[in-house]
């Protein structure tokens, strides 16, 4: 019965030592996978607030933060974002099927949104494009392709928009749709 001990002793130091010997291969094909760099979440609802009041609220079922070279964060499966004003009340909302949102040294710089893209705004007009830019700097967003407008009132239709980043009020470069005007607005 004793020397059975030091052999089984030996037998599983040997299987131990055994199932920690790394697969260089293996090691090799992890490292080299694109994804280094890379933060994933599932389910993501982000505050901005400036001076303790809240001025946007993201929400998206994935995103994922690259912080290698050039930091941004794509939103690949959709994005809902709504802005708010000092009050509290929501000034506009806006949704995509995909966006990325840009960073310069942790502060946000912008924001492409694509893919069937809606903004709504306070007055509950309503944008429809498919590829919209926020300049988080200049307060704005834009886009160079076609825009449909829809108000209580009648729907625009044109190429190019720019327009104030709470869609309060906005520049349709060129109208293709009919535009109701006020006679009394004239001058």
């Amino acid at each position: 019965m004793k020397s059975i001990f030091p052999i089984l002793f030996f037998v599983c130091t040997t299987l131990l030592f055994s199932a920690c010997v790394n697969d260089l291969k293996k090691i090799d094909e992890i490292a080299s996978q694109k994804n280094i760099g890379e933060e994933i979440g599932k389910n993501v609802e982000v505050h901005v607030s400036n001076d303790g009041i809240m001025r946007m609220k993201i929400t998206a079922t994935e995103t994922i933060h690259h912080s290698e070279g050039k930091n941004y964060t794509e939103f690949p499966k959709g994005i809902k974002a709504y802005s708010y004003n000092p009050a509290g009340d929501i000034e506009s909302s806006l949704t995509a099927r995909y966006a990325v949102l840009n960073e310069v040294s942790g502060e946000i710089e912008g924001m492409l949104a694509k893919n069937d893209v809606v903004v709504v705004n306070a007055k509950g007009e309503k944008l429809n494009t498919e590829e919209l830019l926020w300049s988080q700097k200049k307060k704005l967003i834009s886009t160079p392709g076609f825009v449909k407008i829809t108000t209580s009132e009648q729907i625009i239709y044109g190429r190019g928009l720019d327009a104030k980043e709470d869609f309060s009020s906005y520049t349709i470069r060129q109208v293709t749709g009919k535009v109701k005007i006020n006679t009394s607005d004239l001058p």
